[in-house]
């Protein structure tokens, strides 16, 4: 019996269908993958310095991490800086500078409700800049005098970890076990023990400092090169042993990790010459994504923000 043969030419419509179907989403798969997903929503909230009055001392305002919602909630005679938020996002502790009629300028470290209310003083003439809450909350280390000290929220206990003259150590940043302390210091980034035991320097590099949430990177900048007298910094990230130092952009400082560790908010002029924003950008690099900007009125500027998961 004669086998029968398709004419020459003759497409099956129902295999040519499927084939047509699979391959439509095949090319939908691979054109998804090729976009990318989309980056992380960034969630919590966000502390930061603006220093938008015409007095240009700088306030403390607080924001949606997307940048929304930005709303003023310290402002004091003084300069407010560095404000942090405690491990439950409900205290946030700060540096208030005065403003003298004649020098010299102090500078001293506050506690305040999240709202802003309730500020309470707990140091007096140790040149407090740049404090770090414990994981736990018992305790905030700052920078004092040129060494790092802490002290407990309630303004007891306070001691210093470093006996250091000369070496201007600042900055200190916990480890999310809360077991080291990073910090800057003449020299370079070190690291101790939380007790002050065990110094010693990870990087050669001087810069601010911030632990991932999962203590296996640090996030850091470090001063790039001078030009008059701007300084222009790098920002990089590297495993928390000091290897594997990424460089993720210049122009960036004083970082912090979000609470999940998908971003990095930071400092930058970019885009505004002399007057800094709040950025955030991947830990690899991309997305970067300002959070305020616009054109700057008189000392506008913002700077040193603080992340926290609370809604």
């Amino acid at each position: 019996m004669a086998r029968l043969r398709r004419p020459l030419g003759c497409v099956d419509r129902t295999q040519g269908t499927l084939r047509f179907v699979l391959a439509g989403f095949v090319i939908a798969l691979v054109t998804a993958a090729v976009a990318g997903a989309a980056p992380p929503p960034l969630r919590g909230r966000i502390v930061f310095v603006g220093t938008r009055s015409a007095d240009g001392n700088g306030d403390i305002y607080v924001m949606n991490a997307d940048g929304s919602g930005q709303t003023l909630i310290r402002d004091d005679p003084g300069s407010d800086n560095w404000p942090v938020w405690s491990p439950g996002g409900k205290r946030i502790a700060f540096v208030m500078n005065s403003v003298p009629t004649a020098p010299p300028m102090t500078s001293d470290l506050y506690v305040m409700n999240a709202d802003g209310s309730d500020a309470t003083q707990l140091t007096t003439g140790l040149r407090a800049e740049l404090p770090a809450w414990s994981p736990n909350g018992s305790w905030i280390a700052f920078g004092c005098t040129g060494d790092i000290c802490a002290i407990h929220p309630n303004g007891t206990g306070l001691h210093r970890l470093t006996h250091a003259p000369g070496q201007d150590a600042t900055a200190p940043a916990w480890s999310p076990d809360g077991r080291q302390i990073a910090f800057a210091a003449m020299g370079g980034l070190y690291v101790m023990s939380a007790n002050g035991s065990g110094r010693h320097r990870l990087l050669s590099k001087s810069g601010f400092a911030t632990w991932s949430p999962n203590g296996k990177q640090i996030a850091f900048d470090s001063v790039l090169t001078s030009s008059g007298n701007v300084l222009t910094n790098n920002l990089w990230v590297m495993k928390a042993n000091g290897s594997g130092q990424h460089r993720l952009l210049i122009g960036g400082a004083a970082p912090v990790w979000s609470p999940d560790g998908k971003w990095i908010a930071f400092t930058s002029p970019r885009g505004h010459s002399h007057y800094d924003h709040i950025w955030v950008i991947r830990p690899d690099g991309s997305d970067l994504t300002p959070l305020t900007s616009g054109q700057p009125p008189s000392n506008w500027g913002d700077s040193s923000p603080d992340w926290t998961p609370t809604p």
